[in-house]
């Protein structure tokens, strides 16, 4: 995870993400398997908006979803899947966001096998049991490329600007590289 509390500190960001007032952002990596696929990116219009405790539940809501990406991406393993996760879920249950979460997204799960509809019913998930994310963007790797898969509360000039971040660029990159 790469956490900026205060953007202006920061040489990651790019010109558009200070453009749209971005004051600081966490980037979770989604690793399956050992392997970094893409990255969350949830930024905030506040300076240090996120507490240790929101940063974990990022992190384990990231590793959720990469749960979730891998078993629309393995259907034949769906059932042995579910089963981990619903012991993972029992085990979680301590916190009613991260539960609110996980289960929109298990819902997602069951509702679909399509990547795309998993990643808009997690974006969905996030913002609205998370008051301080006013903005987030969901990228997977394909190839060199991390293409963006969902997102909310960014301009239409900003999603045309990230679709597509070459190898390298960025913080989306910088937390991709760190999986």
């Amino acid at each position: 995870m790469y956490y900026c509390p205060d953007v202006s500190k920061d040489k990651a960001i790019g010109p558009a993400g200070r453009k749209v007032g971005t004051k600081s952002y966490v980037s979770v990596p989604i690793t399956i398997n050992n392997k970094t696929i893409g990255c969350i990116n949830v930024h905030s219009n506040f300076i240090d908006p996120f507490n240790k405790d929101e940063l974990t539940l990022l992190e384990t809501v990231t590793d959720q979803i990469a749960i979730a990406i891998n078993n629309a991406q393995h259907a034949e393993e769906l059932k042995k899947s579910q089963l981990i996760l619903s012991e993972k879920i029992d085990k979680l249950n301590k916190k009613q966001q991260l539960d609110a979460i996980t289960n929109t997204i298990l819902k997602s799960v069951h509702k679909s096998l399509n990547v795309k509809d998993i990643m808009e019913h997690s974006v969905n998930a996030i913002t609205r049991h998370m008051p301080a994310v006013e903005n987030i963007m969901i990228f997977l790797v394909e190839g060199d490329i991390a293409i963006l898969q969902a997102h909310r509360g960014f301009p239409d000039w900003m999603v045309k600007r990230v679709r597509e971040i070459p190898y390298g660029k960025g913080f989306t990159w910088k937390a991709i590289s760190s999986g």
